[in-house]
């Protein structure tokens, strides 16, 4: 079963991530920006994705997989180019949200374009034999 993840900020996602350091356990982490009391984010392209993901996680997640719902802030924090988010190497630079990515590996999506479509998601969550 699937294990989900709900973290809130980079401060609390690089601290959650030194916990796997030596696992080799299948981590995908999916940025989104803040949500509010409603769970709608300001980000409308997140919130096109969203039902998406859902069903993709829910359809072809490995059943071995840690995953990992990172809010990576409200609108102003996020623009700003100083947020560590796009400077983290180890995240692969997170440019665009919503963004999927597979930790330590190259697998990766890159805006609602590519998070919001079933087929891509399916392709991403293919595990290989390491």
């Amino acid at each position: 079963m699937v294990k989900e993840q709900y973290v809130d900020g980079y401060e609390n996602l690089k601290t959650l991530l030194e916990t796997f350091k030596n696992t080799k356990e299948n981590i995908y982490i999916y940025f989104t920006g803040k949500k509010d009391q409603n769970g709608l984010s300001w980000c409308s392209d997140c919130n096109d994705a969203a039902p998406v993901v859902k069903t993709a996680v829910e359809k072809f997640a490995p059943a071995d997989a840690t995953l990992l719902y990172v809010d990576a802030g409200d609108r102003p924090y996020w623009k700003d180019p100083k947020n560590p988010f796009r400077h983290d190497v180890s995240l692969g630079k997170i440019q665009v949200i919503p963004t999927f990515i597979r930790y330590g590996k190259p697998q990766r999506l890159d805006g609602s374009d590519q998070c919001g479509k079933l087929d891509l998601l399916e392709m991403f969550f293919e595990t290989d034999e390491d």
